[in-house]
């Protein structure tokens, strides 16, 4: 387990579900400017939180990888390829979205976060 209160995550690699929301985007930057190398994988691909915290260049560090956090196969093989050595899952739809769709709100928070348990077993994380 890495404590990312440490400012330093030199050669660590990271894949961030959901890190495109506000949290994830604080996450990110810790991360970035400590050293890690990170993968972001989120359905969104606008990085306009990011662009409130970091620069330019600190974004460009970032991997991106928009997918469907319900959908296994994406989420397997983008672990995979990104070759991290933590996962810090943060991908989730909060109350007024999973009470306007149910459905919705447990294929993401369920669903999703089963598929990101899955791939960790699968990568050895």
């Amino acid at each position: 387990m890495v404590d990312i209160r440490s400012s330093e995550f030199s050669g660590e690699g990271f894949f961030v579900t959901g890190a495109l929301g506000c949290i994830g985007a604080w996450v990110v930057r810790t991360l970035v400017r400590g050293g890690a190398q990170v993968t972001i994988f989120d359905v969104a691909a606008d990085p306009r939180r990011m662009r409130l915290m970091m620069t330019a260049d600190e974004i460009a560090q970032v991997h991106f990888v928009t997918g469907d956090i319900a959908d296994t196969a994406s989420v397997n093989d983008a672990l995979i390829a990104s070759e991290a050595t933590s996962l810090i899952h943060l991908a989730a739809l909060q109350v007024p979205f999973c009470r306007a769709d149910p459905p919705l709100g447990a294929r993401v928070n369920v669903l999703g976060t089963i598929n990101v348990f899955e791939a960790a077993r699968r990568a050895q994380l």
